[in-house]
């Protein structure tokens, strides 16, 4: 496919965009009725002033600023990321795909009449029919994780190893569902909700689980299927990747939007 020919006004995707100075559980509550995991923020004059998603709020949540602090009184500005890269939208999305691998993001805001996003259903749409074997473009998970890995433990490897989701196995070995940087940034949410509203009563934080947030039946493909087929999957569930199963359902490989960014800009 000639990625140069398609431009990017062509795939970009509107996205939610609120002030820098809103509550962050309302931003967290736009996301989720957007079915996307980033927002643009703005300034009171209506510029830009940084892009916000859910892998930010993980980053900083659960440290010991955000522990010593009420969640309804966190706002946008204080997790968003900034300065923004963009691109114009009569650009091609080689340019798109070679700033997001740049930078590490799998997401690149569109200059436009209103603020759009280059993102990895962008991505997907655009590999829609790709007959590329699922295996030559997935990723090894770093690591599996148990229903008893600590979810402090899971983040921490999820930002190590740059991935957003991990396979879980039950106690027999047998894949289960996975839990990734929604999961674990729900759980957290909600444990600092409880602790507000009862802390005498609530379990210390490094006791949560990964059983506790786990995501089963999430979506998969098998070995012997197509990129195309990955990319189907992960626009219908609206999910942030797909697990590759073998013959005996156990995971041998994950996409997501990073594995989609690095293969089209191997393509380029």
């Amino acid at each position: 496919m000639e990625f140069h020919k398609i431009l990017v006004e062509d795939v970009a995707h509107d996205v939610p965009v609120l002030s820098k100075d809103v509550r962050l559980a309302e931003v967290i509550r736009d996301m989720e009725k957007a079915r996307t995991d980033r927002v643009v923020l703005t300034t009171h004059d209506k510029s830009i002033a940084g892009i916000l998603t859910k892998s930010d709020i993980l980053v900083k949540i659960a440290t010991e600023r955000t522990r010593q602090s009420e969640p309804l009184s966190w706002t946008s500005s204080g997790f968003m990321t900034t300065p923004v890269h963009s691109i114009e939208s009569s650009a091609p999305l080689s340019e798109a795909v070679k700033l997001m691998e740049k930078h590490g993001f799998t997401s690149v805001l569109v200059h436009a009449d209103k603020p759009r996003l280059v993102d990895r259903f962008s991505l997907a749409e655009v590999l829609f029919n790709d007959p590329t074997p699922v295996l030559a473009v997935s990723r090894t998970p770093p690591e599996t994780f148990s229903l008893n890995t600590r979810i402090l433990h899971a983040r921490q490897v999820i930002f190590e190893h740059g991935i957003s989701i991990v396979p879980v196995l039950d106690e027999e070995g047998k894949f289960i569902g996975v839990i990734g940087i929604d999961e674990v940034l729900e759980l957290l949410l909600i444990y600092y909700e409880s602790l507000r509203k009862s802390p005498r009563h609530l379990t210390e934080i490094r006791s949560l689980v990964v059983a506790d947030a786990i995501r089963m039946r999430p979506p998969t493909v098998s070995t012997d299927a197509t990129l195309g087929d990955a990319a189907r999957s992960m626009i219908e569930t609206r999910y942030r990747g797909v697990v590759v199963v073998d013959d005996n359902g156990f995971p041998a490989g994950v996409i997501t939007g990073r594995e989609l960014v690095s293969y089209i800009r191997s393509k380029i």
